[in-house]
Formats: structure tokens, C-alpha cells, sequence
């Protein structure tokens, strides 16, 4: 087959506020020489807003009035904002120094004046300057902050703004669901305030992850949502950018001419702007779209003119881009020799440069030019360097996205610790309050003895009152203290389970491959072989599980887990989780039995009951004995789907069973044969069935079994209750 490879345009960010249209500025034009005195700082901070996109220097000038102005009339709100527009601009412009003293200053008023501007526009505007730096945790951290004070004040504007940009910072982690799931908030806050600009963004973007997961239908609905809306604000940027993406999925659909009548479109749109680096890209995808349609003259054309437009503007991604061009035109003439040296040069940059995916493709695109020309060896020794990139490129991502959720939840607990210091604080403050007046009470009894009487009763009431609040304040402290002890030893425990469960699949595997490497010349069986693969299968299984609930778990401690109900062919689910436990039953020699009543479909959130049914089926063969026997039963009555997994196991006493079924703790014991698990299987099982208002019964004897049944409701409309 061979390798084709198309280019989108990425995610758009609005990440400055306040922008405002050329009506308004006029409008702002004209009020500045009559506005009073204690409007004009306000007045200038929204001309430093409309200019920061614009003119660098405008924007500092009319920061700097704004800055004056609040100074001198003592406008603590307006200062901070003119200070952070100041730090920011600077920041863009690489003057670095300057930057540091503004944000300085402006923390300083910060720490001074708590106000809920100063709150929410300090905060949100460190969380921008960190994103501009790329430091995604700490950007993170702050616009979580300024969501917060948001919500609490009220502060729609820039609640809208906080939760575009913290969707950028999941997208841009890879964690695309929490990304829309903000998209999604920001888009419907931007159509109820009328914000049609960010509302555009937010669409665009989501439409730019819809086609990133595969679901093109949806990716398309996005895009022309977003075009239509990009048309009624003169958009012309977005409007090309969604012809590009549609040219994109045309592409990946094999819709030529409709690939093409888009890529027309969009450097149309590009050209208007003057935009080269954009117009170059698409010309590359039109030589794709051309080669596939075999027009060679066509796609020659295209390409001249990328590498005319590459001469003058150079971008290391298009020139990698047109290297792959050029290796598929030369492919489709059979210039074997001239594609190599495309894919040689393009490699090397990609190499050079660190870019892995581009680098991940053109070994790809080795392996396939060698197994063109003949030379297997050569073709399987490139395809065994694409898996094994692959495998660390996958590998990489997953683990930096679970160490984000684990700065995540850090941060949240450092956060917790911040309130309880400020709530000692409060104490403190409050015992040297009352001492100042005490020493105060003294002073007046010596001087005014004969309104002693008075000065006590006074002071004993005040006193009173204050024990009481003292009072109310240590039992918060407390609770917060113990809250804050809970979650540390649920923490401490989780992550020993982990670090000894995530440890033992590895081992696993990583004996058997030494044991299969030292008898590679064959001293082994092909019994033997396959029992070795058997084993490295199934602990690759636990350790995928594992790894599966670490990440459902984590986000559901933060709050993020979305709820999707979907028609769920459960028929088809049931035997894709049995074919997928296949291995380790063969492995234990455990018989895997499903029996189904007509089986049938129902609403429910199918990533949800796929995650309960693995975690069932995994822990029923985890404490199932070998020659046994583990059976899955589904069955409809007229208000439910009934579910049951059963083994014929060890079991367990009643006490255990309540134990498990009736508390949210994190418990492990070994299975049949050794086997370790996190505990965390049946806590994510409990809350997704409770998720569709159902309900998890089990039953259970010592050396006789086990039986848990999952009761879900019928519903015939998504819109139903368990929505």
C-alpha cells in the first residue's frame, strides 16, 4: 500500500481577552476626550486590549496612560490590568526583564488590594504568560485559580476565556475527552453570552479533535458549524483553515474532487491574508490530492509551487511536508532513486529535529520503497524500527499524560494546603487582635476608672463572641486537617499498590523474553513457545488494564469523567471483552463460558460498561483455580438488562463481601496464581454502575464462588433518566 500522508491546520487559541470589534474602538475613540476622570484608566486599558494583536507599541502607550492614571486616582483594578498587559506584551516582544518587573509589580498590587478583579485578572493572565512559555502545569494551575473566582464572582467573561484556554492545555497534552469537555462548556457560555468570536474557536477546535479521534462525521459537523459562523464575522483566517481540514478529510475519505474544490478554497482564503507558510501547506495536500488521481502534471504543478513559496518563507514542518510530496510523486512514476533521496532528506530533518511522528512516518515509508524494489530485508528491518518507535512513541505519551493528572492532583492538594495555612493565619490574627485589646482594655481602666464597669461588660461580650468564632474556626481547621490526613493516606496507599502492581507484569514479561532470548536457536518447543507468548500476553493485558483504571480513576477524582449514553450492542461488547481474556484463560486453563437470552441493545455509556465487564471477567479468572470455570449470563426483563459474572473460585466470607461491596476503600489480594491487583477495579465498577442509576449485587461462599450481577435500567431515549 502505499504511504499518504496529509496536513491540517491546528488548534486556534484565543488567549488574550478583551478583544473588541472596530465599532467599538471607534466608539471608545470618540468618549475618551469626555469621559471623567475615574473612567479614563478603563477607557485606555480597553485600547491596550484592542491593539495587542495589532501594534505592540500602541499597546504599551496606552498601558502606560492606563498605568499612570490608576496610580494617581488610586485604581487598584486598572492598575493591575494595565501592569499585566504591559508584562505580556514585553513577554512577546523577548524582552524578558521588562516582563518579570511588570508581573512583579502587579503581584505586589495582587497581594495588596483583594478585590475580585484583581483576583481573577492576576490569575488569569499568569496562567496566559505561562501558556505563551509552553509551561503547561503552572498555566494549568493559575486559570484553574481565576475559573474558581469566576464562578464565585460571577465573572462570566472571563470564566469563557479560562475554559477555552485550560481545553487547549488538555488537547495539547493529548488528553483529548477533558479537552472537549471544557470546548463543549466554553461553546455553550460563548452562545448564551453572545460571544460569537471565542464561540467560533471553540467550535473550530472541536472539530479539529473529532478529527483527530476518527470520527470524521462529527469533525465535519464541527467545521461547518464553525465556517458558516467564521462567514458572519469576516473571518477569513478560520474560514480557510476549515476548507483546509475539510480538504484533509476529503483526502482521508478518498473524495478527490471534493478534497480539491476545498484545498481551492482555502488558498483562496490564505492568499487574501498574505498568508505563504498556510498557501504552501495546502499546495501540498492538492499535489496528494493530484497523484492519487494520477493527473502527475497537476501534482508537478503543486509542487513547484510549494517549494517557490518554501524558498521565500521556510518552515521546518512544510519542507517536511513537501518531502513527502515529492517522495509520492516520485513513487508514481517509479523513480525508485530519486524517492529514497526525498525520504533520506525528509528523515534527517525529522531526526535532527526531534520531530518523532514525522519520523515514525518516513520509516514507514522505508519499509514500503524497499519492499517495492524487492529488498525484504531491508523493508523488515525498517518496519521492525517503525513498531519499535511506535510502541515508544505510545509508550512516552501515555506516561506523560499520567504524570499531568499526577501534577494535577497535586496541585490541587497544595491548593488544599494553602487554605488550611490561611485559615490558621485567621487564627493568629485574630489572637493578636484580641490581645491589642486587652492591652487597650487595661490602659482605659487606669485612665477612666469610673467607666470601669461599662469597659468590662464590653470587653467580656466582645471576648465572648470572639471564643465562639475562635471556636467555629478551629472545628474548620480540624475538618480540613483531617481531610487533608485522608487524602494523603488514600494517595500514599494507592500509589504503593501501584508502584508493586505495575511492577509485576513487567517482570513477567520481561523474564519470559530472557528466558525466550537465551533458547532462541531453537532449543525450545512450540508448545513451549506458546505457552511463553500465552504468559506475555496476559500480563501485558493486566498491565493495559491497569493502566486503563489508573486513568479512569484519576479522572474521576478530579471530577472529569464524562458521561456519553450510546445504543450498546451488549451481544457484541460481551464477546469482545470474553476474546480479549481468551489468552489468559488459556493460560490458566480456565474454561470461558457465555450464555445470552436474547442478549439485545440498550442505552448506556459503552466505555463505562466495557471498563465494568473487564474488571468482573479479569478478577473472576484472577481467583478462579485452574481446570475452572468462568461464565457470563445476560438476560432482559421489562424494566432491566441483567448481567452475571460467576466463577466457580475461591470465593469469600460474608464479612469480606460486605467489606468490599459496601465501603469505597482500596483493597488487594493475590489470585489463584499470585496475581496482584490494584483494588481499584470494583471502586470504578460501583461508581459507573451508580453513573446509570443501576445497581451491583454479588454473591459469595469460601471454595464455592462467586457471582456479581449488574442490573441496568431500559431506557428508550437518551434523554431518559440516566442522562
Amino acid at each position: 500500500m502505499r504511504i499518504w500522508r496529509v496536513i491540517s491546520v491546528g488548534l486556534v487559541c484565543m488567549m488574550f481577552a478583551g478583544m473588541i470589534t472596530r465599532a467599538e474602538e471607534d466608539s471608545l475613540s470618540r468618549l475618551l476626550p469626555y469621559s471623567e476622570e475615574t473612567n479614563q484608566a478603563t477607557l485606555l486599558n480597553a485600547f491596550a486590549d484592542q491593539f495587542f494583536y495589532k501594534n505592540f507599541d500602541s499597546t504599551c502607550y496606552y498601558a502606560s496612560q492606563a498605568l499612570e492614571i490608576a496610580r494617581e486616582k488610586e485604581q487598584a483594578d486598572e492598575e493591575l490590568k494595565a501592569l499585566v498587559r504591559l508584562a505580556l506584551v514585553n513577554q512577546l516582544g523577548k524582552n524578558e526583564k521588562e516582563s518579570q518587573v511588570f508581573f512583579s509589580q502587579a503581584h505586589a498590587v495582587y497581594e495588596r488590594y483583594v478585590s475580585p478583579v484583581t483576583l481573577i485578572q492576576y490569575n488569569y493572565f499568569k496562567g496566559i504568560s505561562y501558556l505563551y512559555q509552553t509551561q503547561l502545569d503552572s498555566s494549568l494551575y493559575h486559570l484553574r485559580k481565576a475559573l474558581q473566582y469566576c464562578h464565585a464572582y460571577d465573572d462570566e467573561k472571563y470564566q469563557l476565556r479560562a475554559l477555552i484556554n485550560i481545553g487547549s492545555i488538555f488537547w495539547t497534552k493529548g488528553i483529548s475527552a477533558m479537552a472537549l469537555d471544557y470546548y463543549i462548556k466554553g461553546s455553550h457560555l460563548a452562545d448564551s453570552l453572545g460571544d460569537r468570536r471565542l464561540q467560533l474557536y471553540a467550535l473550530f477546535n472541536m472539530g479539529i479533535i473529532y478529527n483527530s479521534e476518527g470520527d470524521m462525521d462529527k469533525a465535519v459537523s464541527y467545521f461547518h458549524k464553525s465556517f458558516n459562523l467564521a462567514k458572519e464575522l469576516e473571518d477569513i483566517n478560520i474560514q480557510g483553515a476549515v476548507n483546509n481540514n475539510l480538504m484533509v478529510i476529503g483526502l482521508q475519505k478518498n473524495q478527490l474532487d471534493s478534497a480539491i474544490n476545498h484545498g481551492r478554497e482555502a488558498i483562496r482564503c490564505f492568499q487574501k491574508l498574505g498568508n505563504k507558510g498556510q498557501v504552501a501547506n495546502v499546495n501540498v495536500n492538492m499535489g496528494k490530492a493530484f497523484v492519487r488521481k494520477n493527473q502527475l502534471d497537476s501534482a508537478r504543478l503543486y509542487t513547484r509551487k510549494a517549494e517557490e513559496m518554501l524558498n521565500e518563507t521556510y518552515s521546518l514542518k512544510e519542507v517536511i511536508n513537501l518531502r513527502f510530496l515529492q517522495y509520492d510523486l516520485a513513487m508514481s512514476r517509479r523513480y525508485y532513486q530519486s524517492a529514497l533521496g526525498f525520504l533520506k532528506s525528509g528523515y534527517h530533518l525529522a531526526a535532527t529535529n526531534q520531530l518523532t511522528e514525522d519520523e515514525l512516518a518516513f520509516l514507514n515509508a522505508f519499509s514500503f520503497l524497499f519492499e517495492e524494489l524487492g529488498a525484504y530485508k531491508k523493508a523488515l528491518k525498517y518496519s521492525n524500527e517503525a513498531r519499535t518507535l511506535q510502541d515508544s512513541l505510545y509508550s512516552f505519551k501515555r506516561a506523560e499524560q499520567m504524570a499531568f493528572l499526577q501534577e494535577t492532583y497535586e496541585l490541587d492538594q497544595k491548593q488544599k494546603e494553602n487554605d488550611f495555612l490561611k485559615v490558621k493565619n485567621k487564627l493568629t490574627e485574630i489572637e493578636l487582635r484580641e490581645q491589642g485589646e486587652m492591652l487597650n482594655t487595661f490602659v482605659i481602666l487606669f485612665l477612666a476608672a469610673f467607666i470601669c464597669a461599662g469597659v468590662v461588660s464590653y470587653h467580656l461580650i466582645n471576648r465572648n463572641r470572639q471564643n465562639k468564632r475562635m471556636l467555629s474556626l478551629n472545628a474548620e481547621l480540624e475538618h480540613a486537617n483531617d481531610e487533608l490526613a485522608a487524602a494523603n493516606k488514600t494517595k500514599n496507599r494507592f500509589f504503593s499498590i501501584m508502584a508493586h502492581d505495575l511492577k509485576s507484569p513487567l517482570t513477567t514479561i520481561i523474564s519470559i523474553t530472557d528466558l525466550m532470548m537465551n533458547n532462541f536457536n531453537g532449543d525450545s518447543t512450540r508448545e513451549e513457545n506458546q505457552s511463553f507468548l500465552l504468559a506475555i500476553n496476559d500480563s501485558a493485558t493486566t498491565l493495559f488494564n491497569l493502566l486503563d483504571n489508573i486513568l479512569y480513576w484519576s479522572r474521576s477524582r478530579m471530577g472529569l469523567t464524562a458521561f456519553n449514553p450510546v445504543v450498546v450492542d451488549m451481544d457484541e461488547l460481551v464477546k469482545e471483552v470474553l476474546t480479549m481474556y481468551k489468552p489468559t484463560g488459556l493460560l490458566k486453563k480456565i474454561d470461558l463460558k457465555y450464555e445470552t437470552n436474547g442478549g439485545g441493545n440498550i442505552i448506556a455509556d459503552k466505555n463505562m460498561v466495557h471498563t465494568v465487564l473487564r474488571n468482573l471477567v479479569s478478577n473472576a479468572l484472577k481467583y478462579t483455580h485452574s481446570t475452572g470455570e468462568v461464565s457470563v449470563r445476560c438476560y432482559m426483563d421489562e424494566e432491566s438488562f441483567h448481567l452475571l459474572v460467576t466463577d466457580n473460585g475461591i470465593g469469600m466470607k460474608k464479612e469480606m463481601l460486605n467489606r468490599i461491596m459496601e465501603q469505597d476503600v482500596i483493597s488487594s489480594s493475590q489470585g489463584t496464581a499470585g496475581e496482584l491487583g490494584s483494588g481499584l477495579g470494583l471502586l470504578l465498577c460501583k461508581e459507573f454502575v451508580a453513573k446509570h442509576h443501576g445497581a451491583l449485587q454479588a454473591e459469595s461462599s469460601p471454595e464455592q464462588g462467586t457471582t456479581f450481577k449488574i442490573i441496568l435500567p431500559l431506557v428508550t431515549e437518551k434523554s431518559d433518566s440516566i442522562a
